[in-house]
């Protein structure tokens, strides 16, 4: 069990993302099967997500922060972190398996199938970032993490590979008009069409904020004369998600396209829109903002041909 070593205040009044340092305390390389994160105040946790870094960059940032961990509005600060400046190409998907996890209202706990974990490098920190809600009201917050080992031989690494909206600039991009009240944003992701990049998905995590109504997940496979629905949601609720593992893992194979479906209630019909008069929505990691995000949980049949690295950090829902 990994803890913050002692108790943060966020001040009260707006979004506050700190993230704090934590060492493991490993002698030697492991993989995880599951990771539980408690929040110590489920009343100002909004979310937690867990990066690792074998830079030492965040520790270094940790001390010239005053008082627990560093504010990281943004990520963790490790330069590099998935999609720096917004983008996100192919290498990012090969080198993200440093995200390690996280915590959303409504998430359980659950083990990976026999044979996949999650690497974690002995040398790694793992930076926890939590992202406060404090509007109402703040108080201390102790957040831990448990942390569960593989115990049976590991013969693929599970990579959590994002699907979400890009300009034509690769960077992060996304708007829904004030008082829409069904507006859709899609997004896609294409493995390239060699056999070197066949995949299976094991799980996949949906991710909306307040103005969600709809998320849908469909992938089109070469010579696939039709599409086949990976998740549906047809009834979002922000406080109920979390990572969904299929019986049987779900099939890539190289060339595949993922296809990510996003509807959007932006009006005064809406009796969870945080805005009292409906405002144009962009995508952020604020409680008010929103975002269009699914990450699938993947593992590559041919990964020791493919250059996946471990000494990066990721990125995960906010």
């Amino acid at each position: 069990v990994l803890e913050m070593p002692e108790p943060y205040t966020p001040p009260r009044g707006k979004d506050m993302y700190r993230c704090f340092v934590l060492p493991t305390g490993l002698d030697a390389d492991r993989f995880v099967s599951a990771v539980d994160v408690s929040p110590g105040n489920r009343a100002i946790v909004h979310h937690v997500i867990l990066y690792l870094d074998t830079t030492g960059q965040a520790e270094k940032l940790d001390a010239a922060d005053p008082g627990p961990g560093y504010t990281c509005y943004g990520g963790p600060g490790i330069e590099a972190s998935f999609g720096a400046g917004g983008a996100f190409s192919l290498t990012d998907l090969l080198s993200i398996g440093n995200m390690l996890g996280g915590y959303t209202p409504g998430q359980r706990p659950e083990h990976l199938p026999a044979g996949v974990g999650l690497f974690l490098d002995r040398r790694a920190r793992v930076v926890m970032q939590v992202h406060y809600y404090s509007i109402r009201n703040s108080a201390q917050d102790q957040t831990s993490v448990g942390l569960y080992f593989s115990r049976q031989p590991v013969q693929r690494r599970l990579l959590w590979a994002p699907v979400v909206p890009l300009d034509s600039r690769g960077r992060l991009s996304m708007t829904i008009p004030a008082g829409a009240e069904n507006h859709t944003v899609t997004a896609q992701l294409s493995l390239p069409p060699l056999g070197l990049f066949d995949a299976s998905v094991i799980a996949i995590y949906p991710h909306m904020h307040l103005l969600g109504r709809r998320i849908e997940v469909e992938a089109r496979r070469p010579r696939q004369p039709s599409p086949e629905r990976m998740i549906l949601i047809d009834d979002w609720d922000f406080n109920w998600q979390g990572p969904y593992t299929y019986r049987e893992p779900f099939k890539l194979p190289g060339g595949s396209t993922v296809r990510l479906s996003c509807t959007y209630n932006n009006s005064a019909t809406n009796p969870f829109n945080p805005s009292p008069e409906p405002k144009t929505i962009t995508w952020g990691e604020g409680t008010e903002d929103e975002m269009c995000l699914a990450f699938l949980g993947i593992t590559f049949d041919r990964e020791d041909l493919l250059p996946i690295t471990s000494n990066s950090a990721a990125a995960g829902p906010r």
